[in-house]
């Protein structure tokens, strides 16, 4: 029965980490999409620097993230079924935050194109 526990746990977190990588690199792409308009800037204090070049912002939103959340998935595989609940319990609202950061950028992405639109009328 633990041993049930312990994969469907596992898998459960996995899927949890794919989504968050996923928008993450959403929110990568469309931060990059706002930036490019000229009318919009990074307000993330640790991306600030990095925000205006396409390498820096691949390695830091889209490389490094994929490596440390393959290593954090392959770490809690061996951990107890205590653990794997509290990860559990985190990455949701993590998921949300990030849901959130992205209708944001969609927002802005929606009000620029808006804005774009008025201009030619």
């Amino acid at each position: 029965m633990e041993e049930g526990l312990k994969s469907k746990d596992y898998k459960n977190i996995s899927k949890g980490m794919m989504i968050l990588y996923i928008l993450n690199c959403t929110d990568a792409v469309f931060t990059r999409i706002l930036l490019s308009t000229g009318m919009f800037m990074e307000i993330n204090p640790l991306l600030k620097n990095s925000a205006g070049s396409s390498e820096k912002m691949l390695c830091l939103k889209i490389i490094f993230p994929a490596f440390l959340l393959i290593w954090i998935v392959y770490r809690v595989k061996d951990c107890s079924i205590k653990m794997k609940k509290l990860c559990q319990k985190l990455i949701f609202p993590f998921i949300v935050f990030y849901l959130l950061i992205n209708l944001l950028h969609i927002t802005g992405i929606i009000l620029y194109l808006f804005f774009i639109l008025c201009k030619i009328i």
